[in-house]
């Protein structure tokens, strides 16, 4: 999961083979988006994640946290 990802895409670089889900707060990066088998991008807040307990093995948040005025409950929210 790479939380806040809007159009880096980092996640994605750094783990070629893995299946990356970016979720953003803003509906405005999805188009820009590349859509494949291997991606996908979710409309969510890093503060109420749309997304069960321990649903990804791997989370990430790139110059993001430093971004969200709740910073706490978005660090939980990953750990969660």
């Amino acid at each position: 999961l790479e939380i806040g990802g809007g159009r880096s895409g980092m996640a994605r670089n750094l783990y070629p083979e893995a299946h990356v889900t970016t979720v953003d707060i803003d509906p405005g990066l999805a188009p820009d988006h590349a859509a494949d088998a291997a991606s996908e991008f979710v409309l969510g807040d890093a503060c109420a994640l749309p997304f069960a307990d321990g649903s990804f093995e791997i989370v990430t948040m790139f110059d993001v946290l430093e971004h969200i005025e709740d910073d706490r409950t978005a660090a939980s929210e990953a750990l969660r």
